[in-house]
């Protein structure tokens, strides 16, 4: 019976042991997995530096003015907009001044320009075909005067121009002046004004023209057209003849043009501009 006894305790002795040994074994596997796993594991993702990450760092910070990432990025709308180019202007829009004190356009269309000017022209060029000075001088600048160029290339330093008091006398002036150049020659224009007026100015009869304009070019040859760069603000009435004689098919073409700028809400008289086929 004692014996019995013995080999009982003794067998729960070694089931003891097994079993602390067993215990022992799976905490030393735990304990080395874990440690494993904290080996293993990376302190950031490939590729993305370490701090990225990091509060305030870079990888935190929004995209400057421009990015498409906040607000006033590329793809915002215009209250969002912090550079770029202006919007541009509606198509068929008038330009306004710069000093927004002059209310009219930069340039007049032909059908707001024949309304404004057309009836105006017609007399001035009725006054210059019947010589009648007293009257030219009424629609002359006062301040400005006319300028007479006999091509469209308007030289502002060459060009005569004459103050609206001397009108009255320079049908009956001998004094020759300079005008100009002559066209393929260079040679200088020496005229008097009778002279100058039956050879240019109204060399044919502009008041029977084949064709009117208004703020728009009808004769074109080779001479460069600058009236509208020295007077960016005028309105300019032309009259044109197509051709006198068909052997020349055209090149005999001539224009007469009228620049009119305000003065005090006045549309005045401020060139006289022939223009015709040139070399």
């Amino acid at each position: 019976m004692r014996n019995k006894r013995s080999m009982i305790a003794v067998m729960m002795a070694m089931t003891l042991l097994a079993g602390c040994t067993w215990w022992g074994n799976e905490a030393e596997q735990g304990n080395g997995a874990a440690g494993g796993s904290q080996q293993e594991k990376p302190s950031h993702e490939a590729g993305t530096p370490p701090d990225a990450a990091k509060p305030g760092s870079s990888g935190d910070q929004p995209p400057k003015n421009g990015g498409t990432g906040d607000a006033g990025g590329a793809n915002s709308g215009s209250d969002g907009r912090t550079g770029g180019a202006d919007p541009k202007p509606a198509p068929g829009g008038s330009a306004a001044p710069a000093d927004g004190a002059d209310k009219q356009p930069a340039v007049w269309t032909p059908e707001q320009a024949k309304a404004i000017i057309a009836k105006q022209a017609d007399d001035v060029v009725a006054a210059w075909k019947a010589k009648d000075m007293a009257k030219l001088q009424s629609y002359a600048h006062p301040e400005k005067g006319i300028r007479f160029s006999p091509d469209t290339h308007v030289d502002t330093k060459v060009d005569q121009v004459v103050k609206p008091d001397e009108l009255k006398s320079l049908l009956g002036d001998k004094k020759k002046r300079v005008w100009g150049e002559h066209d393929g020659s260079g040679a200088p224009i020496e005229l008097t004004f009778a002279e100058y007026y039956d050879q240019y100015v109204y060399k044919h009869d502009y008041a029977k023209a084949e064709k009117k304009a208004y703020n728009e070019t009808v004769g074109k040859g080779n001479t460069v057209n600058n009236i509208r760069e020295v007077y960016p603000k005028a309105v300019v009435a032309e009259y044109h003849f197509s051709g006198f004689d068909p052997k020349f098919e055209g090149m005999d073409w001539a224009s007469l043009r009228l620049v009119f700028e305000t003065h005090d809400n006045v549309w005045k008289l401020v060139a006289i501009v022939n223009d015709r086929w040139s070399i």
